[in-house]
């Protein structure tokens, strides 16, 4: 026998899915257990209650739920529960139906004005303020429809001139509490998003700003690949007035072909990733600050898969609103990779500090200092040529070569219009300074 597993409908036509059956289960467990919050006014058994509160609050955030199908709920579960409560406490059944039945026809009128408003005067979605009229009359007509219930029950009029004022002072300051208490709900919600979806950016723009800083290696990479191809397409020329074989020429024009199309396979490639990644990025801001504190956590995660203790210290004095951060993101991580990969006992010490140049107003000085292994003096002269690298791999015969102290430092100059200085010790560390002016990053931050 094949169990149906379609949405479950309930006599109005409803269909009740599993949220919505878990949230039908919220509202009758939470308007039950809230009736208990409550006061006696007026005449044994009319009360002040919480519930009518918690429940004008789901009718407003479930909006897959229909108001009076909540209002019905509350009409079964609330009395209900309060019955329950009272009988246990009285140890008799028929006394206490006759405080609690009343309460049943004030929510049977709150759900039936809720529909009459929504039927015939909203006809369609409403605003948070339009609700407050909504949830006031419907508590206030529900009140007077529970006091004239409770009058039949009593043999004697309850309502008067008095009661009717009362009433709505009661219905006021319960909806102004709903209303309180949903603008908070939604003020919270819509913080907890905002900074979801900030975390989100910024994780995108980092991602972006490594696509940038692959782009550049790959526009590198095209030079060399250019190259290649002339020189096999010129010993292809060249052949013909020696005596190599028409096999070897025909090789020599095959590679010069093959590296043509590499090339283009590289430029799509980089055109992909600028349309796509970079170029509707590329004009965000940033501010400085927050630039290298995304750096760090990305250092800091990097150096956990290496099982690498590094303590990561930034310090911003003067902060800048940033034009445009991808450059900048690309410098601050390769630096401070660099750094890390510079610890050779896996633990160490990185500082980056940020503040005016005190010598030259107007320009922003960056410094990364690490206590890594140095660069030996031998080494300083070349650190800055194009595809020298250090990180040499004697097992492997690997060369780690990443975006470069020379494309960093061409970053520096070339985009920003600043300098880059290297002092190092081996065996104590390095320190990178770089000066840019203030007007090339963006605007001084406050």
């Amino acid at each position: 026998m094949k169990r149906y597993s379609g949405p479950i409908r309930d006599e109005n036509g409803i269909k009740l899915n599993h949220t919505k059956l878990k949230r039908i289960a919220v509202v009758a467990i939470t308007v039950s257990a809230s009736s208990l919050v409550s006061f006696n006014i007026l005449t044994s058994g009319f009360i002040v209650s919480l519930s009518v509160l918690v429940m004008g609050i789901f009718i407003y955030c479930y909006r897959d739920l229909p108001g009076q199908y909540i209002a019905w709920i509350a009409a079964i579960c609330s009395p209900l529960f309060r019955e329950v409560v009272l009988a246990i406490r009285a140890g008799t059944v028929l006394g206490t139906i006759q405080l609690v039945l009343p309460d049943v026809f004030f929510f049977l009128a709150y759900g039936a004005v809720y529909v009459l408003f929504c039927r015939y005067i909203v006809r369609g979605e409403y605003s948070l303020n339009f609700y407050f009229c909504i949830a006031f009359f419907c508590d206030w007509l529900g009140n007077i429809s529970e006091v004239l219930t409770r009058s039949i029950v009593q043999g004697q009029l309850l309502l008067t001139s008095e009661v009717l004022l009362l009433l709505a002072f009661i219905a006021f300051l319960r909806t102004a509490l709903v209303q309180f208490v949903i603008v908070a709900v939604e003020y919270y919600t819509k913080f907890l998003i905002s900074q979801e979806r900030d975390e989100m950016f910024k994780k995108l723009l980092n991602q972006a700003s490594v696509f940038e800083s692959e782009v550049r290696l790959m526009e590198k990479n095209v030079e060399e690949i250019e190259a290649v191809m002339k020189k096999a397409y010129d010993l292809h020329k060249m052949s013909g007035e020696t005596d190599i074989s028409r096999e070897t020429r025909l090789k020599l024009l095959d590679i010069a072909k093959s590296t043509h199309e590499i090339k283009g396979d590289y430029l799509n490639v980089i055109s992909t990733l600028k349309d796509v990644y970079i170029n509707e990025l590329k004009d965000e801001k940033m501010l400085l600050s927050e630039v290298l504190s995304l750096e760090k956590q990305n250092l800091l995660a990097q150096a956990r898969t290496k099982c690498y203790t590094v303590i990561v210290n930034v310090k911003v004095k003067t902060d800048y609103d940033l034009h445009s951060p991808f450059k900048l993101m690309s410098v601050a991580r390769n630096l401070m990779t660099n750094s890390l990969e510079a610890m050779k006992k896996k633990n160490g010490t990185i500082h980056v500090t940020v503040d005016e140049e005190k010598k030259s107003p107007g320009v922003c000085r960056m410094t990364f200092t690490d206590n890594g292994c140095g660069i030996e003096k031998e080494n300083l002269e070349f650190i800055l040529m194009e595809g020298f690298s250090t990180k040499f791999d004697q097992e492997t015969g690997n060369i780690q070569r990443g975006l470069g102290l020379n494309v960093v430092k061409d970053i520096i100059e070339n985009e920003y219009g600043g300098s880059m200085e290297i002092e190092s010790v081996p065996e104590k560390g390095t320190t990178i300074t770089l000066k840019i002016p203030a007007n090339q990053l963006g605007e001084k931050a406050e």
